[in-house]
């Protein structure tokens, strides 16, 4: 048996907001078909930015895994601490 976070719990511990490397201040987007029909993306953007700057964006078939994608992208480049 493996264990997995649920859509609900791996949203609770993706932050609304992160500060990207460059200092710019991102905030969490999770869409639907988005990018790609019937694809989740989750990532984050600086929407005062007159180009929309955006970081890293995920996208997968379901959405807990596109969450927990962003997830451990955040934890490896140390833009969250859980």
């Amino acid at each position: 048996q493996i264990s997995a976070f649920t859509v609900s719990e791996l949203g609770e511990m993706l932050p609304h907001g992160v500060n990207s490397k460059d200092g710019r201040h991102c905030v969490l987007h999770i869409a639907k078909g988005s990018r790609e029909l019937g694809k989740w993306t989750v990532g984050y953007a600086d929407f005062t930015a007159s180009l929309g700057g955006q970081t890293s964006l995920f996208d997968e078939s379901n959405e807990a895994n596109a969450r927990a994608r962003m997830l451990i992208y955040l934890i490896e480049n140390k833009l969250v601490e859980l």
